[in-house]
């Protein structure tokens, strides 16, 4: 967590098992770097990433008139691609498509390597 400047993680205080560990979020628990809160009936946190996920070139582009790409952590051509207007997008979409699986794999493989790191640190 120190790694990606996280200083706490937000879920609710019940046990998640997962193989072996009796709580994977034992050791951030610990640390001091939980956070508990309750669920909220009706409202799935996977629901609102999915909307997150659909609408992330309009977030993005209202993000960009504040802030710069490299604050925003996302390449050049990502900003060029959702300022762009919508009859010019096909010819960013191409260049952006072609990379897009490999950023998204590569993202997965990042996230397991860490989930086995947390498991690994639950032993």
């Amino acid at each position: 967590m120190k790694e990606h400047n996280i200083d706490y993680t937000f879920h609710d205080p019940q046990p998640y098992p997962c193989g072996d560990v009796a709580d994977v979020y034992a050791s951030i628990k610990e640390a001091g770097m939980f956070m508990p809160c309750q669920r909220t009936e009706g409202v799935s946190t996977s629901d609102i990433i999915l909307r997150v996920i659909r609408h992330k070139d309009d977030f993005m582009r209202q993000a960009l008139e504040k802030f710069s790409p490299e604050e925003l952590n996302v390449s050049k051509e990502y900003a060029e691609y959702v300022q762009e207007k919508p009859e010019d997008k096909g010819k960013l979409r191409a260049s952006f498509e072609k990379n897009e699986a490999e950023m998204i794999e590569k993202e997965i493989k990042r996230l397991q390597e860490e989930i086995n790191k947390l498991k690994e640190s639950q032993k």
